[in-house]
């Protein structure tokens, strides 16, 4: 992670690794304190805290569920994220919880292509 200067210099605030791969698209949720991370080479979903600018791997995370993803967003509310596949064509709904950024399976949708991009209004 990386703070931006008033000049726009980078400055890294933390490093980390874990063991997801191919991370495609990420999302923060509405409050601000967690970061979700879609890894297509994984097939998973990685969330992280985030506190003072600083990522911190959920201890519940890599979230599965999903083949290949490749597009991520969170509602307005915060109460759910979606998750579109590359390979499978389908769209996967998850709870988060915003005690502890956890996420559990709600839903599963099959749009028979691949969903490269995700957009939720109000």
């Amino acid at each position: 992670s990386f703070s931006i200067g008033a000049s726009g210099a980078l400055t890294q605030v933390s490093s980390f690794s874990d063991l997801s791969t191919v991370p495609l698209a990420l999302v923060v949720d509405p409050s601000g304190k967690y970061l979700y991370v879609a890894n297509t080479g994984s097939s998973n979903i990685t969330g992280y805290t985030i506190s003072s600018g600083v990522l911190t791997v959920l201890s519940s995370s890599p979230f599965g569920g999903i083949s290949s993803p490749s597009s991520i967003a969170v509602d307005p509310n915060g109460k759910y994220l979606l998750v579109g596949s590359q390979s499978s064509g389908g769209i996967a709904v998850y709870r988060l919880d915003p005690s502890n950024g956890t996420l559990s399976s709600a839903a599963t949708y099959s749009s028979g292509s691949s969903t490269t991009s995700i957009v939720i209004t109000n």
